[in-house]
């Protein structure tokens, strides 16, 4: 997804991703979610990553749905700038 806006071509891309997290004991617990960046010109200026389990509530699919419309409203230009990636 593309648009052009005040001169800089925002995009953002959907993607499925899976996190990997080490705990004390050694054991690796690996979560399924999805990736948003946001994008000015091809260089990422936003991450959002949102967990997605095997049985996802009524509140993750609410949340997923939100998360995705204010990504969309950014790319048209309908909403402020994200904060930067540090």
């Amino acid at each position: 997804m593309t648009t052009e806006s005040r001169g800089a071509r925002r995009s953002v891309t959907v993607r499925l991703e899976r996190r990997c997290v080490r705990i004390g004991t050694g054991e690796v617990l690996v979560y399924p979610g999805i990736l948003l960046i946001r994008r000015i010109d091809g260089t990422p200026v936003a991450r959002t990553w949102l967990p997605v389990g095997e049985d996802p509530s009524d509140a993750d699919d609410e949340h997923l749905i939100r998360e995705l419309h204010e990504a969309l409203l950014w790319q048209s230009g309908w909403q402020a700038d994200p904060p930067l990636i540090s």
